[in-house]
């Protein structure tokens, strides 16, 4: 796997460490002035509610949720995004980052699709991603999936090219492309590509 890496200005990334430590705004080259206001303005939006349907494949539990209402996450909607991206294998839910919501709830919108956003794999519990590490050098050992951080994704009517470029596109976290497999790893790490 080869990783390239983000050259950011010293500005880009203070001002991407300080939108993305109040929790609520997702930094990216909108927030530092260089370009397009879609980050800024979409999740600026005032009284604008935040909406996910999310498919998981493997379970086959489907959810439509309004996550994000009146300038506040709803809890109710996040203890059902955690409870869809638990861990296949072992059934284990954590607390998903609300900032991967707020990823894929942008990656959704510039995809510009009315089918759900289609979940391949979301939490790892570190025992599954330690099995899987072991058979596969396309896992990590400290994956961004067992924080919570990181989820697999497909769309039934977009390509998995097209969802990396928009993610891509977005300068936000990690983006990895297996097209092969057919999905996106997205992730509110560290801002690079694969």
């Amino acid at each position: 796997m080869r990783v390239k890496s983000s050259i950011l200005s010293r500005r880009r990334l203070l001002i991407g460490a300080a939108a993305l430590s109040t929790g609520g705004i997702i930094a990216g080259p909108a927030a530092a002035g260089q370009g397009g206001g879609f980050i800024q303005a979409a999740l600026r939006e005032p009284g604008a509610a935040r909406h996910l349907t999310l498919h998981s494949v493997n379970e086959g539990d489907r959810i439509d949720v309004d996550y994000w209402v009146d300038g506040r996450y709803q809890r109710d909607a996040l203890r059902q995004v955690n409870q869809l991206m638990r861990d296949r294998r072992s059934h284990e839910v954590i607390e998903m980052s609300p900032r991967l919501l707020d990823l894929l709830f942008l990656v959704h919108r510039q995809l510009d699709t009315r089918n759900p956003i289609e979940i391949v794999c979301g939490y790892r519990s570190p025992t599954t991603n330690a099995k899987l590490a072991k058979k596969s050098k396309s896992v990590a050992k400290n994956s961004y999936h067992t924080r919570g951080m990181a989820v697999d994704v497909r769309v039934r009517d977009r390509s998995a090219r097209q969802i990396y470029k928009v993610a891509k596109a977005l300068h936000v976290g990690g983006v990895g492309y297996y097209g092969k497999s057919g999905f996106v790893h997205l992730d509110v790490g560290p801002p690079r590509t694969w």
